[in-house]
């Protein structure tokens, strides 16, 4: 299973039996980041919009895509080429998509619960997004849905995430002031994003992600 981090862009290749099916975080021991990933086969519930079928072309595009990455990964990468798996922590992996307007997010987006060392919870969503569509200022929204119900809404500054470390030990107040804060840098052609749900609503089952005109 071919992964790829949100924030350095670093590749990697792990056996999809090492992934928990119902979701996993892992962290990148490039750059510290914390994401969701989820095994290929287990189907993604879709909740805003239809997926489109691949064409033959598209599929071959994205095959010779990744053998080009992979070319570029061996080449390249230095560091230790491997994920850290983040088990035993009450994770839980949510079903979820991602549409944007008018800067549309990649690839889907993740969803997972966090156990914080406090014994409390959290649930944080990240993906990433076209650099090229973002302009300075430009913030977006996740809405957590319980079936077709919306349930609760925060928004995420593009650029802005936090580590492991940070989203299991800080205190929420310092957390959410690290998220709310202006990007550190600048970034290629994809863009991380990270959005915070302090207190996560019971009975969500998918999520929305929208960016502001």
């Amino acid at each position: 299973m071919r992964i790829a981090c949100l924030d350095c862009e670093t590749n990697y290749e792990i056996p999809a039996d090492k992934i928990d099916p119902a979701g996993q975080l892992v962290e990148c021991c490039r750059c510290g980041l914390v994401f969701g990933v989820k095994p290929k086969e287990t189907p993604i519930t879709v909740t805003a919009s239809k997926q489109q079928e691949r064409t033959g072309l598209g599929a071959l595009f994205y095959i010779l895509l990744l053998i080009l990455i992979a070319l570029l990964a061996y080449l390249f990468v230095v560091k230790p080429n491997y994920l850290k798996l983040i088990s035993g922590e009450g994770l839980k992996r949510l079903s979820s998509v991602a549409t944007s307007q008018p800067a549309p997010a990649i690839e889907p987006s993740s969803a997972a619960l966090v156990e914080r060392v406090d014994g409390s919870k959290i649930l944080v969503v990240t993906g990433w997004t076209q650099t090229a569509n973002l302009k300075e200022g430009d913030e977006g929204t996740v809405t957590l849905y319980a079936g077709d119900t919306p349930v609760g809404t925060t928004s995420f500054t593009p650029g802005v995430t936090a580590t492991r470390e940070e989203l299991k030990e800080l205190p929420l107040s310092k957390l959410e002031e690290k998220l709310s804060g202006k990007p550190l840098g600048a970034f290629g052609e994809k863009t991380p994003f990270m959005a915070l749900f302090s207190a996560p609503p019971a009975g969500v089952t998918g999520h929305i992600v929208k960016f502001k005109d």
